[in-house]
């Protein structure tokens, strides 16, 4: 999610402070669950994993995970990450 202000968008807030930028990561159990939709409220089913951003210069960090998702799309694919 994100905002035409550079003071919000984001859809949740951490003590009551919005974010220009949300960016959520959704898996789900697939050794449990044939599909995201069985998984969804299932225990176990699925994993949110939120990331809030500012608006600024590259971030070196993110920018090593962010050139490597392609190479994760799909099952069973590895990536060893190695920082900055």
């Amino acid at each position: 999610h994100w905002g035409k202000d550079c003071d919000r968008g984001s859809e949740h807030r951490v003590n009551h402070k919005s974010f220009p930028i949300e960016i959520q990561f959704v898996h789900w159990n697939s050794r449990m669950y044939t599909s995201i939709e069985e998984a969804l409220g299932r225990r176990n089913g699925i994993a949110i994993v939120t990331m809030f951003g500012q608006i600024g210069r590259e971030h070196v960090g993110l920018k090593v995970i962010t050139d490597t998702l392609e190479d994760v799309l799909y099952k069973g694919r590895h990536k060893t990450l190695t920082g900055p």
